[in-house]
């Protein structure tokens, strides 16, 4: 099946989902009172912050006209993080477990556009968005193998 969606409509659909991860990592900022998480947190909200400001500020046009795209993930139009699975008594593990798991369905969102992009400059784009989520991912898991049972 061939979806048409332009650059623009994908890349909207990035920035909503990048914002309320970024207000997911804003609320575990003010939850999670012991040090090592607090600065896992900001440190990962500092890179949210720039990932986001990024996809925000980037121009389209530089990636090359739109194209038929031979899939996109049906769920893009969904929110990411429904509202209801966070509240204020949610335990700091449990946030921390939440947000790696938010991560990963951007990072596999965004592999699967990069691998059905005919466009080499898009599928790079895309690409690389899948590289900056696992390298969050990655202080996500190291985090949770040094941490998780001891501090949070």
């Amino acid at each position: 099946m061939y979806v048409y969606k332009d650059l623009q409509s994908l890349l909207d659909v990035s920035v909503n989902w990048e914002k309320e991860l970024k207000d997911l990592y804003d609320v575990a900022q003010l939850g999670i009172k012991h040090k090592k998480s607090k600065e896992l947190i900001e440190f990962l909200l500092a890179k949210q912050t720039r990932i986001l400001s990024v996809l925000v500020n980037l121009d389209v046009h530089k990636y090359g006209g739109d194209e038929f795209i031979k899939f996109t993930p049906e769920n893009h139009t969904e929110k990411l993080i429904p509202q209801q699975e966070l509240t204020g008594l949610s335990k700091p593990d449990e946030i921390i477990k939440m947000i790696k798991m938010y991560e990963s369905q951007l990072k596999n969102y965004y592999k699967e556009i990069a691998d059905h992009l005919l466009s080499e400059n898009q599928r790079e784009l895309f690409q690389s968005l899948v590289t900056l989520k696992e390298v969050q991912l990655e202080a996500l898991d190291n985090f949770i193998r040094e941490h998780i049972n001891q501090v949070v």
